[in-house]
């Protein structure tokens, strides 16, 4: 998992995630696969840091390193030494992937 990002907190209410890129195998190289990114509306992620809960939540079940589904196209994208970021409210998770 990525250090770098130790150096803020999360607001409440709020994961930091890191999505993972859909990548297609092509003999022993590796493409990034932009177009289907799209194709199931979901993207799986890592959560990178979690936020305490609002005065109106529960705590969610997850951790920093746990891998999830998210929703696509939800929370703002950000950028921090270089590294591409999501920060998302805790509804738009939908699962935690059990590996």
């Amino acid at each position: 998992m990525d250090k770098v990002i130790k150096d803020f907190k999360t607001v409440p209410g709020k994961v930091v995630v890191l999505v993972e890129k859909p990548v297609k195998k092509v003999g022993n190289i590796e493409i990034p696969d932009e177009i289907d990114k799209y194709k199931d509306g979901f993207y799986r992620a890592t959560i990178i840091t979690v936020g305490p809960p609002t005065k109106k939540q529960e705590p969610l079940p997850v951790k920093e390193g746990d891998r999830v589904l998210i929703t696509k196209l939800v929370g703002r994208e950000f950028t921090h030494k270089d590294v591409k970021y999501r920060v998302l409210p805790y509804d738009d998770i939908v699962a935690i992937i059990d590996e």
